[in-house]
């Protein structure tokens, strides 16, 4: 399933099941894909979108089945393969037998075999999430997971990649007792899902570093977290709650990182009683403004104690400045240093319209640093934040880190000018990139000038 924003993959044992994972793992959220907009759409709307399809189109093909359309009629009208028409009819079928009988154990085995979550279980039988998951546990309803074999079993092979599955034979065992579960950043593939990405596979490649045994989750074929050589263990996977914590329950991570943008994940994780650490932000925030004009960002590095200034830079609608020499000996101590809540290391950033500031700067006024701004300090400034944050996270930070941190001021970055431009998604002239820095890891959302 791929839109120009990105891709999912889902696999199973069988078309419905893939189907199924590819669909809750394409983080559908706006009103296209809202099953009220899909019950609204009056028959003439629902021909019209089978014959012009749009990125919704595997819920309006599902709506067809709901009322009634038949396997040669939808064939007709869409040219699409009668095949697969009569696989969706079988899951429109079982979401009817899971809700016409609720806490049938029979009906909820076939339901699993076939990719229905327990999120939708829970849904179909007007019930809370927990319940479904626990009803589930108590009967021995529990996933098994299969490994991706590159030749199918003719030869042995050292396989670390691996999907979920209802069946009998478990392939996947626990990694070990001091592991970490890295999450991905899922279906989003341009802009700052792109930067998030990079952030993630920067987070994964450290734990591995640090002697830590690492498995990877997601659901993105292109993403890079889905490089082998970057964790112990992958599970290509929804990002919904009910897949992550089949992983967490096989696996038994001591600790779960996951990227700040996956909101309603990161909630249900800690209402479950996992360790969550979230990388970068617990919010959207978008790398460019609102609205014209120009602000000024002091970019901070927090160590879990307190607030450490990287430099200052500029954005506007366009992107963002950094120019290291602006920084001078009166600036660097006028600017504020508020004491934080937080126990956990990160970027931060303060957003303002003008410096110096007029009045007292608190812990409310910083806010956790975009993806896109993340990946281009890493750039400009030559030192890898994200490694530096994971070694503080897990308390492994270097007497050289420490150096660095406390003497930031004297840091000799890179490139000590420099601008990241954002710019639209404009597929030809990313196919002929000619910046001096590599532009691969924002994927079409922003390039870099050096100045």
């Amino acid at each position: 399933m791929q839109k120009s924003v990105g891709a999912t993959i889902g696999v199973g044992r069988s078309v419905e099941e893939a189907l199924e994972k590819a669909i809750r793992a394409a983080h559908f959220n706006n009103r296209n894909f809202s099953p009220t907009v899909m019950n609204a759409l009056t028959d003439n709307e629902i021909i019209e979108q089978l014959i012009h399809p749009r990125d919704n189109r595997i819920l309006v093909l599902l709506e067809a089945i709901r009322r009634g359309y038949t396997v040669d009629e939808l064939a007709e009208l869409t040219k699409i393969n009668a095949f697969y028409f009569y696989k969706l009819e079988r899951i429109n079928n079982l979401e009817s037998a899971v809700k016409d009988h609720p806490w049938d154990t029979d009906t909820l085995q076939q339901a699993k075999y076939y990719g229905l979550s327990d999120g939708l279980v829970a849904k179909l039988w007007d019930e809370k999430y927990e319940a479904v998951r626990r009803y589930r546990w108590d009967n021995g309803i529990l996933p098994t997971y299969k490994a991706f074999e590159p030749s199918a079993g003719e030869f042995e092979e050292s396989v670390s990649q691996f999907y979920s599955t209802f069946e009998t034979e478990n392939e996947s065992e626990r990694l070990g007792d001091d592991s970490a579960l890295v999450i991905g950043t899922g279906a989003f593939r341009l802009g700052d899902g792109a930067a998030a990405s990079y952030t993630m596979a920067m987070v994964a490649d450290e734990l591995s570093r640090q002697g830590i045994k690492t498995v990877l989750m997601n659901n993105n074929p292109t993403d890079l977290t889905f490089i082998p050589q970057l964790a112990h263990k992958q599970y290509y996977e929804p990002l919904e709650i009910s897949d992550v914590m089949n992983v967490i329950e096989i696996e038994q991570p001591t600790r779960v990182f996951v990227p700040g943008n996956r909101i309603k994940l990161i909630t249900s994780l800690r209402k479950m009683g996992v360790n969550v650490q979230v990388i970068a932000k617990e919010k959207y925030l978008p790398s460019s403004m609102l609205s014209d004009g120009q602000q000024t960002i002091v970019n901070y590095f927090y160590d879990g104690l307190e607030l450490h200034v990287i430099g200052v830079g500029h954005q506007d609608n366009g992107g963002i400045f950094f120019d290291q020499s602006a920084m001078t000996d009166s600036l660097w101590e006028s600017l504020p240093r508020p004491e934080m809540t937080l126990d956990t290391a990160g970027l931060y950033q303060l957003v303002t319209d003008r410096l110096p500031l007029d009045r007292e700067v608190t812990a409310d006024d910083i806010r956790p640093m975009p993806f896109t701004h993340i990946a281009f300090l890493d750039k400009v400034t030559g030192v890898s934040w994200l490694r530096l944050i994971v070694r503080y996270m897990l308390n492994k930070q270097t007497t050289a880190d420490e150096e660095m941190v406390d003497n930031l001021k004297d840091l000799p970055w890179r490139i000590k000018t420099s601008r990241l431009r954002y710019r639209d998604a404009d597929f030809a002239e990313h196919m002929n990139i000619q910046q001096t820095l590599d532009n691969g890891r924002f994927a079409m959302g922003a390039t870099y000038q050096v100045l």
